[in-house]
């Protein structure tokens, strides 16, 4: 049996809240809002990963994670987010809605240690800008609004990157849920 499984950072519960009562204005608009308690920052995605595979996995999360000091993640803004980050865009474009953060090294470095550690493809990235998704547009609907609505707003946040997580997505009750299938502290 496989199981399809990423690796995240789990957003602390009040931040979860603060993030879904921060959408509520944006509700009636044509976006499939993520649920709250599957908010969490992308670091890695594994794929569809054999059962028999799962003790080396969180083996190896478990030993990049310990060569790695804690650190924090600082976010500003909800705003769109478009899959051309490069060019100015119409709001028509947008894939995404997303709670972004700052430039953060510390978190690019974690990312590649962890693709180092499932012997992925390394390129040199740009500097990590970190981000939540917080929903995906309707793109049909969304495009044939009249006016797209102005989505953003300032929201200065700090996130504690302190562990991270072994996500599996689940299909339940034809909803896709996030389940975590362990926790592994990096250095304080």
């Amino acid at each position: 049996m496989k199981r399809k499984l990423f690796i995240g950072v789990d957003l602390d519960p009040s931040l979860k809240r603060m993030l879904a009562k921060n959408v509520e204005g944006w509700r009636d608009l044509p976006i499939r809002w993520h649920p709250e308690e599957g908010l969490h920052l992308p670091l890695l995605y594994l794929g569809h990963v054999q059962e028999n595979l799962i003790d080396d996995v969180t083996e190896r999360i478990r030993e990049t994670c310990s060569a790695i000091d804690a650190f924090d993640v600082q976010f500003e803004c909800i705003e769109l987010g478009y899959k051309d980050v490069q060019t100015v865009h119409d709001s028509r474009d947008a894939k995404i809605v997303r709670l972004t953060g700052e430039v953060n090294e510390d978190l690019k470095n974690l990312q590649q240690d962890l693709e180092e550690a499932f012997d992925m493809f390394v390129r040199e990235k740009k500097a990590y800008r970190p981000h939540v998704t917080l929903g995906r547009m309707r793109m049909k609907k969304w495009q044939e609004l009249e006016s797209c609505p102005d989505i953003s707003q300032e929201l200065n946040v700090a996130l504690d990157v302190s562990y991270v997580t072994l996500f599996e997505s689940v299909r339940v009750d034809d909803k896709i849920t996030y389940e975590s299938v362990g926790e592994f502290e990096l250095k304080m």
